[in-house]
């Protein structure tokens, strides 16, 4: 953490969708703290939606939207000549993306 000036950080096990050990280390730090997963969280997202292609659950060369029911992707003119895939998100060829997002607010920094 020293060599690469990181102040604080946060290490959790997850075995079997449950926290099975949790430690924090530097200045502040809990094992509550919230950190930004950035893009640590697409990886995991992938993983899971593999899992769930493999069980058969779910397809990458369908349209999602197809098995989306309280939300859709929105149209739009990258998608108007294909379907939007679970592959072509997972790959980040969708044509999909998160502009502005500058993160969680500041003033949140550990679960209530």
């Amino acid at each position: 953490m020293a060599v690469l000036n990181i102040p604080s950080v946060s290490i959790a096990l997850i075995d079997q969708d449950r926290i099975a050990w949790a430690r924090a280390y530097g200045a502040g730090a809990t094992q509550d703290t919230l950190f930004q997963a950035a893009s640590l969280s697409k990886f995991v997202a992938a993983v899971r939606a593999m899992r769930l292609v493999d069980a058969k659950r779910l397809s990458l060369d369908e349209d999602v939207n197809t098995e989306l029911t309280s939300w859709k992707v929105p149209a739009n003119d990258f998608d108007k000549d294909h379907a939007l895939t679970l592959r072509g998100l997972l790959s980040m060829t969708a044509g999909t993306g998160v502009p502005g997002f500058l993160g969680y607010e500041l003033e949140r920094r550990s679960r209530p």
